[in-house]
């Protein structure tokens, strides 16, 4: 996720391409508590990257962001594949 400014207001991208987007989202795309849910969390995580303002805590944002990531996707592996259908 990395968050965004998207007409004006604040969001998030999420990466489709990333392991866990795949197996999570797409195997949960009809369940949409589930994945507004996620949603929701990504967002949180995003605005509060927004929110910082010193130098040291945005760095220390982007390094977390990134190891969430890492871990993510190692743990995706154990989720099942999304259909491709």
């Amino acid at each position: 996720w990395q968050y965004a400014i998207m007409n004006g207001k604040h969001g998030v991208h999420l990466n489709g391409a990333h392991e866990f987007y795949k197996r999570f989202y797409l195997n949960n795309i009809e369940n949409v508590v589930l994945t507004q849910t996620m949603d929701f969390l990504f967002w949180s995580l995003a605005e509060a990257e927004l929110s910082c303002v010193g130098d040291s805590a945005k760095r220390n944002f982007e390094e977390m962001r990134f190891a969430v990531s890492r871990i993510l996707r190692q743990l995706a592996e154990e989720l099942p594949e999304a259909d491709n259908e």
